[in-house]
């Protein structure tokens, strides 16, 4: 599977008539992928170490 077909199947992209489009905020991958708290608390902290917390 390409990375266009991963795209497709996560929402993350669709193509109609030819034309790809994406959203204006692409999800995170706690909101794609089955994943553990701890891991989940490691992204927030990466964010926040790097001054992108993420909303919500």
């Amino acid at each position: 599977m390409g990375l266009a077909e991963v795209m497709v199947a996560l929402g993350i992209a669709s193509q109609t008539s030819g034309v790809w489009s994406m959203p204006v905020t692409l999800p995170t991958p706690e909101d794609e992928l089955p994943l553990a708290r701890t891991r989940i608390s490691g992204l927030a902290r990466l964010r926040a170490a790097q001054g992108r917390p993420l909303e919500g």
